[in-house]
């Protein structure tokens, strides 16, 4: 994963690195551009790994509440400022929206708690807090979801848009490149455009008022996980780039 939005990232130093793999596995084609572009490996080095998952084999959108639901850490990065700024203007609309938080809490948490805490009444009582959620906490959660939202800007893959995809629930995310490659904009997901701070919100009420397209959505990205994301496909295009390994790999000595 390439993390290059960290401040102590070096490319050089991963440059550097790279010269010494026999193969790369990234996780998106994105990846693969950056990868052949600023860090000079060839592209027949690299395979596209990505992860996998275990989708649900059932999925239900019956009497789903319209609910939108963050899962990860509870900090800055992740957007959850820009996401709870853009709930202002969906329950200006669907006052009965429900937005769930759900991850990790950490010392800036205290940042959101506090943004939270100044919404209006009203609003605040359709806040859910979670914190750190069990697996079946997670996936009853995702069960129940109109639709997961992923507001962060610095992501390198972001797996919870496939744990979404796997209980057939489509997902928002920005209109980065990282994105682009994963979600098929209105098809299993609706991409905002990041120059504009309302569109998040637009995305979300696109879902929210559409039940039919929303449900539709969330079908075609547990298709799309069931197809590319499944653990044996996975495995397989890890195998690959091993046994590329191997046949390219110098020799570097003999036993006797």
């Amino acid at each position: 994963m390439l993390h290059e939005h960290d401040p102590q990232w070096s490319v050089s130093a991963m440059a550097d690195a790279l010269q010494s793999a026999d193969a790369v596995i990234a996780m998106t084609d994105y990846e693969i551009e950056r990868l052949v572009e600023a860090y000079h490996v060839p592209r027949e080095k690299i395979f596209l790994g990505s992860a996998g998952i275990d989708p649900d084999e059932s999925i239900h959108w019956d009497a789903r509440p319209r609910r939108v639901v963050f899962l990860g850490r509870k900090t800055r990065s992740k957007g959850i400022d820009l996401l709870i700024d853009a709930m202002r203007l969906v329950w200006q609309e669907i006052p009965d929206a429900e937005l769930y938080l759900a991850g990790i809490r950490v010392p800036e948490t205290k940042a959101i708690d506090d943004q939270v805490a100044a919404l209006p009444v009203s609003w605040r009582r359709q806040v859910w807090d979670l914190d750190q959620v069990s697996d079946e906490q997670k996936i009853l959660l995702l069960r129940s979801a109109y639709c997961v939202v992923l507001p962060s800007r610095t992501e390198s893959f972001g797996m919870v848009l496939l744990d979404a995809w796997a209980h057939g629930t489509p997902v928002v995310v920005w209109d980065f490149p990282v994105f682009r490659g994963i979600v098929a904009a209105g098809i299993d997901g609706v991409l905002a455009d990041p120059a504009r701070p309302t569109s998040l919100a637009e995305a979300i009420l696109q879902l929210l008022r559409a039940p039919t397209v929303a449900e539709q959505m969330g079908r075609t990205g547990h298709a799309k996980v069931k197809c590319g994301y499944s653990w044996e496909s996975v495995a397989t295009r890890y195998l690959q780039a091993y046994e590329y390994a191997i046949r390219h790999c110098p020799v570097v000595g003999t036993s006797s």
